[in-house]
């Protein structure tokens, strides 16, 4: 059998004023018939958005440059599905992008997902 990792993106925004906060969950699901190993999850925000949290397999890691790193994920049992939330916040206006990232032992390239934030004036 294999892994197969699905990936859903979505906010609780698509538009939102400039220092309001916004959140983004991530759901990974493995929908294959083997345990999916060494999942790294990352978030990636562009500078509209200031991530200020994260949570899910344990606490995310800020870097202070949009980034969150996930403390890996040693097994995904088949069927079985995690959760992360990420809350931002809306500080410049314009277009914001959130794009998370998933890599694990059996992909070949990461799974990417991307969703698009507008920050307007107050």
């Amino acid at each position: 059998g294999t892994p197969a990792l699905s990936l859903e993106l979505a906010s609780s925004a698509g538009v939102t004023e400039m220092g309001r906060s916004v959140k983004y969950q991530v759901r990974l699901k493995n929908q294959g018939t083997v345990s999916a190993r060494k999942i790294d999850v990352t978030a990636m925000a562009s500078p509209e958005l200031k991530p200020t949290r994260g949570n899910g397999n344990g606490e995310g890691r800020l870097d202070g440059t949009g980034r969150v790193v996930f403390p890996t994920v040693e097994e995904l049992q088949p069927g079985a599905s995690l959760t992360f939330t990420i809350d931002v916040d809306a500080a410049q206006i314009g277009d914001g992008r959130f794009k998370v990232q998933v890599n694990a032992a059996h992909l070949k390239a990461p799974l990417k997902e991307e969703q698009a934030t507008r920050i307007t004036p107050r």
